[in-house]
């Protein structure tokens, strides 16, 4: 009885015939069950990644323009009669030392730029500029004809007469329309003026 044991030991250790199917099925459904895991973990990284792009360009297309902007109109002292919708013009002393600056913001096609000048005494404009910087590659407020500022008066109401601009606006909205690969995104900023002259 020794002996057919030690042959039938000898047979199990000795053959060879694969895995069963049973045991391939467990690491198919086990394999499954981590690519499935894998994929949706991948899935929600990108996800995550393409949001915060967005987010980025968002900020850097749209609220950084705006706070600028709005930093800049608050110490305005004069609209000038040139400005309209897509285009502002403004005299300001920015850094407080006796020498007015006059500013222009405006959006050419696609592109929303700002450029500063000092200004002499008969306002005009000191060659070269001292800024001039891109605020916006992918503006879209011409292509949505959404205006990029809206002039306000003393009563909180839109000025509809350009000519008034300059005297009567208190106030200034301005929309930012970006399209960014497809989507279009928009932010506006009200800014009420505390330097008048």
């Amino acid at each position: 009885m020794v002996a057919v044991r030690t042959s039938r030991a000898r047979d199990l250790r000795g053959r060879d015939d694969g895995f069963t199917l049973s045991e391939l099925l467990v690491v198919i459904v086990l394999l499954g069950l981590v690519l499935g895991i894998a994929w949706n973990v991948n899935y929600y990284v990108t996800k995550v990644a393409n949001d915060a792009s967005r987010e980025t360009s968002f900020s850097a297309e749209v609220r950084t323009p705006l706070a600028y902007i709005d930093k800049l109109l608050m110490q305005n002292s004069l609209i000038e009669s040139d400005s309209t919708a897509y285009r502002l013009s403004f005299l300001t002393d920015v850094d407080l030392d006796d020498v007015l600056e006059r500013t222009v913001v405006e959006v050419v096609g696609t592109e929303m730029t700002l450029t500063r000048w000092t200004v002499d005494g008969s306002r005009v404009n000191n060659l070269p500029a001292i800024q001039t910087m891109t605020l916006s590659d992918h503006n879209a407020n011409i292509a949505q004809g959404v205006p990029l500022f809206t002039y306000i008066d003393v009563d909180g109401d839109p000025i509809t007469d350009r000519s008034q601009y300059s005297s009567n606006t208190r106030g200034v909205e301005t929309m930012i329309v970006v399209d960014y690969e497809g989507e279009i995104f928009q932010d506006s900023r009200y800014t009420y003026f505390r330097n008048r002259r």
